[in-house]
């Protein structure tokens, strides 16, 4: 698998979790996905993607522009 599939799949899983969650922190992302918490800051500081699906609150919780309910 090439580094741009597996970028895309992980921006894909942590937009998803903002979008499952009433808000959520980077760390709590990382441990809901089970990934390193630098990799997802890295993930939602720098995917154009994520930045427009995505709003970070005074608290540091994600907020999707949509939300998903299972």
């Amino acid at each position: 698998m090439n580094d741009t599939m597996n970028n895309e799949q992980t921006e894909r899983r942590i937009c998803a979790a903002i979008c499952q969650s009433e808000g959520i922190k980077a760390r709590e992302i990382a441990r809901k996905l089970d990934l390193d918490r630098t990799t997802v800051n890295l993930v939602l500081y720098n995917s154009p993607l994520l930045r427009e699906l995505c709003h970070q609150d005074a608290s540091y919780r994600r907020h999707g522009i949509i939300t998903i309910r299972n």
